[in-house]
């Protein structure tokens, strides 16, 4: 009962600011000049609290734009920034229309787009750089269609001349870009990815490679390791002492790792090995 978490210190603070009319004054007293960036992206608490502490003077200035507005699932609510010029009377709007990253084309298609919402700010996109290639709307019908797509445009621009590394894939979600991962390492396409790990490198990937290594090569101590933690009951002592057996002695896998069960791991142990046994003999080999 002692704790709050970030909700409740917005909650407080308002319930605070409500109620104590000598708090409210002194402190909008003291910060005469508020400002807040990225409005759009603001709950009604936080716009709330803003008037609250602007009470005395309403010199408070927002930036944000309404059609970047991508955060409605964690509360924030557009309707602070669309009325923000009628809790603020008198407010002055200065429209910040110029573009330094995009080209006038790329703008010309999001211009097309933003004049399509309901309720906007109207406003106008442009920027200096006048040239540059039209986007593309490619409709593909699965993610592997998407994939093998991207792969064969990233092969086609680098026989044009444009390096990999100015080359980029963006994606709503790290785990999105798997498929694309996958395509890429078939066709031996190298790539960095920023934000989350490589499909490769996830954990219940490393997992099921351990499991293939292990059978390719029944010394590779390192994937043994990895696999046998992943059995209930097995610890790093008795993973040590498996793994020790199989490399000093260098016989039946099966009966080594039985010889080292105990009643706590047993059963546990024998799913494992039938596993491995399975996998040992499905009709393709390992890869």
């Amino acid at each position: 009962k002692f704790f709050m978490d970030y909700d409740d210190l917005l909650v407080k603070l308002i319930e605070l600011l409500e109620n104590n009319d000598g708090l409210r004054k002194k402190l909008s007293s003291t910060y005469r000049y508020i400002m807040v960036d990225e409005y759009q992206d603001t709950n009604k608490l936080q716009s709330r609290i803003v008037q609250l502490l602007a009470e005395t003077h309403n010199n408070v200035m927002v930036v944000g734009d309404d059609s970047q507005s991508i955060y409605s699932f964690r509360g924030a609510n557009f309707r602070n920034i669309m009325e923000f010029p009628e809790d603020f009377p008198d407010t002055r709007i200065i429209k910040l229309e110029q573009n330094y990253r995009s080209t006038q084309p790329i703008l010309n298609l999001t211009n097309k787009i933003i004049d399509r919402a309901q309720e906007k700010y109207t406003k106008v996109l442009f920027s200096h750089k006048r040239e540059g290639a039209r986007p593309a709307l490619v409709m593909a019908q699965d993610d592997n269609f998407q994939s093998k797509f991207v792969a064969q445009k990233v092969l086609e621009l680098r026989e044009e001349g444009v390096g990999l590394d100015e080359i980029a894939v963006l994606f709503r979600s790290s785990y999105h870009s798997f498929d694309l991962e996958l395509e890429l390492n078939r066709r031996n396409i190298p790539f960095v990815k920023v934000g989350g790990f490589k499909f490769i490198e996830t954990a219940h990937i490393k997992d099921i490679l351990a499991f293939l290594r292990v059978l390719h090569n029944p010394k590779d101590t390192v994937s043994w390791n990895r696999i046998l933690l992943l059995v209930e009951g097995i610890g790093s002592r008795t993973s040590l002492k498996i793994i020790n057996s199989i490399a000093a002695n260098g016989e039946d896998t099966d009966e080594i790792i039985m010889r080292e069960a105990s009643a706590r791991n047993r059963e546990n142990l024998k799913k494992f090995i039938n596993l491995l046994n399975e996998m040992g003999d499905a009709e393709y080999s390992p890869a």
